[in-house]
């Protein structure tokens, strides 16, 4: 039974379903043990954005549970710039099998890049587990870099709502790249003139910080 699985619609990925679940699980899964760069059903639903058919794979088994086609799969979800795909993604368990570091290093070059949105859903999918967020913000890339100071420094105009969204889930603005620079810094030395209110935003947070650590200071000492 030839399957075409690039550009179906899901009413056919529901008719496969439905008619033949034996057929679809070894279509979906041939190959398992060969290049994990052959495309399947789910690969191509991913490729192609649609969200429905991807959401109806991933019920049937489709995802192979392997760490390597899940990195393939956030890609081809990053590349088509998709949140709404890589919320499928994450609640249907697919990036459940990779590692602290993928997602890390894949939200760093979100901020970099100005991706509000997808920060925004890896955030959202980690808020449940406290440790995961501290790690996340705490997390730095291989120039030295937060994700706070990645997004102040990205290559696109930087969008205040990502910074207060960083701050909002404990982001710390005192931290420092390896030249010594905080986020606040960064933004005075390279684009003063165009984010006056996200330099207001940091250092009303940064005297909110020094203040509390003054007064936790004066406790200490009576």
């Amino acid at each position: 039974m030839g399957m075409q699985c690039g550009g179906v619609s899901l009413q056919k990925v529901k008719k496969m379903v439905d008619t033949s679940r034996t057929v679809l699980s070894e279509h979906v899964n041939r190959n398992r043990n060969e290049m994990l760069s052959e495309f399947t059903c789910l690969k191509f639903a991913v490729m192609d954005n649609r969200v429905d058919s991807a959401n109806l794979l991933i019920g049937t088994g489709a995802f192979l549970k392997d760490v390597d086609e899940a990195r393939c799969l956030l890609n081809l979800c990053i590349l088509n710039d998709s949140v709404e795909m890589l919320d499928c993604l994450f609640k249907g368990g697919v990036l459940d099998s990779l590692e602290f570091d993928d997602i890390a290093y894949k939200m760093h070059t979100m901020a970099s890049n100005g991706s509000h949105g997808f920060l925004r859903a890896c955030l959202d999918h980690a808020v449940d587990n406290a440790a995961d967020i501290s790690r996340l913000l705490a997390h730095k890339d291989s120039t030295g870099k937060t994700l706070l100071l990645n997004a102040v420094t990205s290559y696109s105009p930087v969008n205040i709502l990502t910074v207060k969204m960083l701050i909002d889930h404990g982001a710390d603005v005192l931290q420092v790249d390896g030249d010594g620079q905080t986020a606040g810094d960064l933004l005075r030395l390279n684009r003063e003139s165009s984010c006056q209110q996200t330099i207001a935003l940091l250092d009303v947070e940064t005297s909110k910080i020094l203040g509390m650590r003054h007064m936790k200071l004066v406790g200490e000492s009576v």
